[in-house]
């Protein structure tokens, strides 16, 4: 039997402040690197490759084996006791339902497997019946998770198709009705005392033998509309049944209520959408909907089941439309939370649906950190070396390293990955610069020097020393000699841009003054005039500002910041690094949009901090001010006029509310 992908409150915390995960650098909890030989990962520390132990890299934990290779796709048992199953990629499981094999190979068809649960330590759930978020479940003494089974307990208890205990209702099962009380315990051999089950009889098993039923049984389930829906990426598409109950004149209840097994079997989907539900039980509908919002391109089946009757099955194609947002669907994609290889196989056929990859580019610099994510766990799936040559950036720029991020996304199975910076030849830009400085970057695939990816990568490079960060600029230079302005993104020392070329690269901004007073312009022709008073790189807006002292640190509920004592921030706002974060009373940082006193402020999911300027929320623009407020009304923006609604979201081909007319762009048409 096909079982429908759990949409369950569990997902991965996207990595954050982390370093980066270069596989022959320094780990931040190990000080060692990983080695690919013949195929399997090693992890080598002070010359030894490691055995028999579980390791902590860039936040993950990894369990090298007895032979010294990394698990990978299977159940394992370390010397702390507990069975644990390790991701393809190698990551340890943490807290997920997971579909596998007796063996622990994943199944992606989601046939001839079981649901395993993993706690907070990794170690598998067994012989137990836990409580999961709101509901309890049971597992087996293998961990499997018990589905549409009864357990005795003591009591006896009843665990539906989707594993959650049945409490507080009727259920028809293999043709008997039985009744569940709020504890979850069958009624059995006694007069009920709930409101909901008053005056029946039931036998020592707990099966009704009252003459009335509860309920009306379901005779058949038809979809309502066509069998062939088409949906479009990044919009709800709606599936309803109608469901046909067995004509029977001494039910209680005459209508489709909750007292039945509700579930949902797809057949060849990857899991690439959002999912609801929702059951129309008042007013006599008997109806059942689906919700789907799809994020890639996919075709795939699913049918309706209840107390194991089937509706015919819906064979859902997910596609583009004109207009939609392809950047959004993107963006979902890289933080989805189903496997890595299905999501980076949906990024390249994304991609491939574009004409160009500017779109990409504009948007990518603020996908850093879910795109390393992903970059890193598709690297060890696909066996990935990423190397950089580090004593050439230093000796180019005077500073850091190279950061790579995306290479793996561009390359085949086992395909080492390198980048190096050599020194640049000097370009004519559109406008003088106190300094500039060329280099030429070369990425490597296999050994073989590649000018042009399919997927662009995020590239990290060192403010080249005696150059300020304010106002750099980064420019590319084409092969007809002319400049690109790239759009970057300042982290500390470190300039981000997104390519998907290499060739020659131009820094050019301010020279840095140094203690004798001098402006240290330096670079080549064409770097602008040297003279002048100097820069000073701090400016007055940010140099007042105290920077919150303390650690981010990754808890099961999110990021939080620890004061140096030990204590956590809570209910206040931190200033890290340049950057605003608000931190809830629990102590955890905020995601998306967030209300206090009266205001409205957006800070950047995964990521957290606070947001200026325009925001593309969902399929919707919003604009907050140089303190974050969301904007309401009308507001002038690079000496245009645009309208935003009440709730904040700019109108575009509309009338607003006071007579004026805005274009597709929101822009007021004078």
């Amino acid at each position: 039997m096909k079982r429908f992908r759990k949409q369950l409150a569990v997902a991965l915390v996207t990595t954050m402040i982390a370093s980066s995960f270069s596989f022959n650098g320094i780990a931040a909890e190990n000080k060692g690197k990983w080695e690919l030989n013949n195929g399997e990962w090693n992890y080598r520390e002070n010359g030894e490759i490691i055995k028999n132990q579980i390791l902590q890299f860039n936040g993950e934990k990894y369990y090298i084996k007895e032979d010294g290779t990394m698990a990978s796709d299977e159940f394992f048992q370390p010397n702390d006791g507990g069975t644990r199953y390790a991701f393809p990629e190698g990551k340890i499981a943490s807290g997920w339902w997971l579909y596998l094999h007796d063996e622990g190979h994943q199944l992606p068809d989601l046939q001839n497997g079981n649901w395993y649960y993993f706690d907070n330590n990794g170690i598998r759930m067994e012989n137990s019946t836990p409580r999961i978020g709101k509901y309890r479940y049971a597992f087996d003494e293998d961990g499997k998770m018990l589905s549409r089974a009864f357990l005795e307990d003591g009591k006896k208890y009843y665990y539906e198709y989707d594993g959650q205990m049945a409490k507080d209702k009727w259920l028809n099962i293999d043709g008997d009705w039985y009744y569940f009380e709020t504890d979850g315990s069958c009624k059995k051999a006694s007069k009920a005392s709930d409101s909901n089950a008053s005056m029946d009889e039931f036998d020592e098993e707990g099966r009704l033998i009252s003459d009335t039923t509860p309920c009306r049984t379901i005779e058949d389930i038809k979809v309502k509309g066509s069998n062939e829906r088409n949906g479009t990426i990044g919009k709800e598409l709606k599936v309803t049944f109608n469901v046909e109950l067995a004509t029977d004149s001494n039910a209680k209840k005459q209508t489709l209520t909750g007292d039945h097994d509700f579930w949902i079997e797809e057949v060849g989907s990857s899991g690439t959408y959002k999912r609801g539900w929702e059951k129309s039980l008042d007013g006599g509908k008997s109806e059942y909907t689906i919700s789907y919002i799809p994020y890639a391109i996919e075709t795939f089946q699913l049918k309706l089941v209840i107390d194991g009757i089937e509706s015919d099955p819906v064979t859902i194609t997910s596609d583009w439309s004109s207009g939609s947002d392809k950047i959004g669907g993107i963006g979902d994609t890289l933080s989805g939370n189903w496997d890595v290889s299905n999501r980076v196989a949906s990024i390249k056929t994304l991609c491939q649906s574009l004409d160009d990859n500017s779109q990409i580019k504009e948007t990518w610099i603020n996908k850093i950190r879910e795109l390393r994510v992903m970059d890193n766990s598709f690297a060890m799936l696909n066996r990935n070396m990423v190397s950089i040559d580090a004593a050439g950036v230093k000796s180019l720029l005077g500073t850091g390293e190279l950061d790579l991020i995306g290479g793996s996304l561009n390359a085949a199975q086992g395909e080492e990955i390198s980048l190096s910076a050599t020194k640049g030849t000097v370009a004519a830009l559109p406008e003088a610069f106190e300094k500039q400085l060329s280099v030429e970057l070369d990425l490597y695939k296999g050994g073989d020097e590649i000018h042009e990816l399919d997927v662009p990568v995020i590239v990290g490079v060192p403010v080249p020393s005696g150059m300020s960060a304010e106002g750099l600029k980064v420019f590319h230079i084409g092969e007809d000699g002319s400049p690109e302005l790239l759009n970057t993104k300042i982290d500390g020392n470190m300039v981000y841009l997104v390519t998907d070329s290499f060739s020659n690269f131009v820094f050019a901004g301010k020279a840095i003054q140094d203690s004798s007073g001098s402006n240290n312009s330096g670079g080549g022709s064409g770097s602008g005039s040297s003279g002048g008073s100097g820069f000073n790189k701090k400016s007055s807006s940010t140099s007042s500002i105290p920077e919150t002292s303390g650690l981010w640190q990754q808890t099961e509920s999110g990021w939080s910041f620890k004061k140096p004592n030990g204590d956590l921030y809570q209910n206040t706002w931190i200033y890290v690094k340049g950057k605003w974060y608000w931190i809830e009373p629990d102590g955890i940082m905020a995601q998306g949009w967030k209300e206090l006193n009266g205001k409205k402020y957006y800070l950047m999911p995964a990521m957290g901090e606070m947001l200026v300027g325009w925001i593309l929320d969902g399929q919707n623009w919003y604009y907050t001010d140089g303190n974050g407020v969301m904007q309401t009304g009308w507001v002038n923006v690079g000496e245009k006029w645009y309208y935003l609604g009440a709730d904040g979201h700019m109108l575009s081909s509309a009338t607003t509310p006071d007579g004026h007319s805005v274009d597709e762009n929101g822009v007021w048409i004078q």
